[in-house]
């Protein structure tokens, strides 16, 4: 992947904004493959990572499979 200075512009669903935006403590995304919960997951973070003396981690059940989609989604 080659990166440039154009910015990515992401026009979320109507399910995918809700996650984004809701204010309950405990939110939960349960979607099926490849409707963006990893995505919706790393902008919420990075959106909480915004409020002062916030605390964020990122975890997945089994490494690999931080290493293998988390990590590089990520890391775009």
């Amino acid at each position: 992947m080659e990166k440039n200075s154009e910015s990515l512009k992401i026009v979320p669903k109507e399910f995918q904004e809700a996650f984004l935006k809701t204010d309950v403590r405990y939110p939960a995304f349960i979607a099926g493959w490849g409707t963006g919960k990893t995505l919706f997951g790393i902008l919420r973070g990075l959106r909480l990572s915004t409020i002062p003396n916030n605390l964020g981690l990122i975890v997945r059940k089994e490494f690999t499979d931080l290493r293998d989609s988390t990590i590089k989604d990520f890391a775009g």
